[in-house]
């Protein structure tokens, strides 16, 4: 393994990721990577609003 990784921790917190709930059980998790991690983030906040018809708080992040 390279020696960088050989002491990173299981998870590292980072945006771009969003967990998907039914109820308490947690059922899938949608992923956007390639961009900077706020607006990664701010793509998979905006699409599940887009599917689930409500909306959430932005990050302040303008989405070009």
């Amino acid at each position: 393994m390279d020696e960088l990784w050989a002491n990173a921790p299981e998870v590292v917190p980072s945006a771009g990721a969003f967990p998907v709930r039914v109820g308490e059980e947690w059922v899938a998790t949608l992923c956007v990577s390639g961009l900077h991690d706020g607006k990664d983030h701010e793509h998979a906040v905006r699409a599940l609003e887009a599917e689930l018809g409500v909306a959430a708080p932005a990050l302040g992040i303008q989405i070009s």
